[in-house]
């Protein structure tokens, strides 16, 4: 049975913890998402709204970072938990500079090595979970309309080993001031979340009261019990002794010198059987 109230203490947290960073994570959040512009953001310009719609974007899947499941190297058909990957705008120096060689050049591929820029930082990280296995991932640096979800950095950071590999393609970041965006995520109603962590502590607290209150009522009912049990002794004891007084039984006063009481008397003699009668010969019967 205390598997049961351990297994209750611990849903109960765990429910109350999440109703707590839903609390936290939409504080400010409106249900409507804000467009904002992705040059901007790259700019530092502050959110106002944490649910937010970016606008057009380049996503770098090329460098994105995922969690999957096996062991060993990732294949094309082992299942992804989910991914990250970088968005830049088309107003990033990385693509102004690669107008500018193309214009040059003509062509990127007659632009001399050393010429070609590197993307040295980005300014918002999409955290996604539409692509069901590592082979679904795109290969490509790809054009995007816009992405929406909420920006997640008051209760979600990356993992040391997340960080370890973004700064080998991202040497110079600083991925304190990267945004994470949890795509097509919407942030949870005041009272949604508050509800979360009120019915979380309540299972909480039955889980650590109720096995008190049960003990106490085992208790009270044994108590119940032995009350019960004495009051019958005590009724019995005094059936017997008023049995005695009224000489109904022996050792009662009648009988203290311990002569035996007088037994019950015969029932009276039933009366003779008459006589069996006898038929003359011939007679019918016979």
């Amino acid at each position: 049975m205390w598997r049961v109230w351990i297994a209750a203490v611990v849903l109960g947290g765990m429910l109350a913890f999440y109703g707590y960073k839903e609390v936290k994570v939409s504080s400010g959040a409106s249900g409507k998402a804000t467009e904002m512009n992705l040059a901007g953001l790259e700019k530092g310009e502050d959110l106002a709204n944490p649910h937010i719609r970016l606008d057009a974007h380049w996503a770098l899947y090329p460098v994105c970072i995922f969690e999957y499941e096996g062991v060993g190297q990732a294949r094309d058909h082992h299942k992804v938990n989910y991914t990250y990957y970088p968005v830049i705008s088309p107003e990033h120096p990385f693509l102004v500079t690669l107008a500018k060689l193309e214009e040059e050049y003509g062509d990127l591929d007659k632009a001399p090595e050393e010429k070609l820029p590197e993307i040295e930082d980005f300014a918002v990280l999409v955290k996604t979970k539409r692509f069901g296995t590592v082979g679904a991932i795109p290969d490509d640096i790809l054009p995007a309309e816009s992405v929406q979800g909420l920006v997640v950095n008051r209760i979600s950071k990356l993992e040391t080993e997340e960080c370890r590999l973004l700064r080998e393609s991202f040497p110079k970041i600083n991925l304190d001031k990267v945004l994470l965006l949890d795509s097509d995520r919407r942030p949870t109603s005041v009272l949604g979340s508050y509800g979360l962590m009120l019915l979380g502590l309540l299972v909480v607290a039955g889980g650590i009261g109720a096995p008190f209150y049960l003990k106490r009522r085992e208790g009270e009912a044994e108590t119940r019990s032995a009350e019960r049990h004495r009051q019958r002794t005590a009724r019995a004891r005094e059936i017997v002794q008023a049995a005695r007084a009224s000489g109904a039984m022996p050792g009662s006063p009648e009988n203290a010198e311990g002569t035996a009481a007088p037994p019950p008397a015969l029932p009276p003699a039933p009366p003779p059987a008459p006589p069996p009668r006898h038929r003359g010969p011939g007679l019918p019967g016979e």
